[in-house]
């Protein structure tokens, strides 16, 4: 079974609002999309606690960060972004990022959050609260290491020296793509759950 990310729609501010399916703007399984980061700063990273079940069927609270900001910031940041986007990524994706801009503009709610729990939860607490802040700062900071570290948890490596970059299967398999064989609108902006996306299926 994935483990889901979700861009969430989110009407309080508050990181432990309950959600619904029809809540979520875009989906992701086993990794988080390049764009949802496009989104955020460092100071947008708050905790989200929920009951999970320990081994015994015991509920335990579990605190997990879930960046979330207001959708003015968010369609803003998403915007004045773009030219560090494209200095790892080639003008053929620019429909994307369209795309992208796009969604943003149809969300009627006052925030948006990434809920982070299940991902979250396949790697130990201290890398996945790292590998978020890291995200976060590719972003918001601009740093290099940052930005490789985005792109490989969506399969995509990044040569500084020649500024390539290489698309691999989503599979065990990691093969080689081409940019037409590797699904970049699923690594770029995620796929439609029940609200309606201004894309055809990839």
């Amino acid at each position: 079974m994935a483990n889901r990310a979700f861009l969430m729609l989110n009407l309080s501010g508050d990181p432990d609002e309950e959600y619904a399916s029809e809540t979520v703007a875009v989906a992701a399984s086993d990794c988080y999309p390049i764009l949802w980061w496009s989104l955020f700063s460092q100071a947008d990273i708050l905790l989200r606690t929920e009951d999970w079940e320990d081994a015994e069927g015991n509920p335990v609270p579990v605190s997990f960060p879930c960046p979330i900001t207001s959708l003015t910031v968010a369609r803003k940041r998403a915007k004045a972004r773009q030219r560090l986007f494209f200095s790892y990524f080639p003008r053929t994706v620019e429909p994307i990022y369209q795309q992208w801009l796009t969604l943003l503009d149809g969300i009627d709610a006052p925030y948006l959050q990434i809920y982070t729990g299940e991902v979250w939860g396949m790697s130990e607490p201290e890398r996945s609260n790292a590998e978020i802040t890291s995200y976060v700062r590719a972003f918001d900071g601009g740093h290099v290491e940052d930005w490789i570290a985005l792109l490989e948890q969506v399969h995509i490596e990044w040569d500084p020296a020649t500024r390539q970059l290489t698309y691999r299967s989503l599979d065990r398999h990691y093969r080689e793509l081409t940019e037409a064989e590797a699904e970049i609108g699923y690594r770029l902006r995620g796929y439609d759950w029940e609200r309606p996306v201004p894309w055809q299926d990839d």
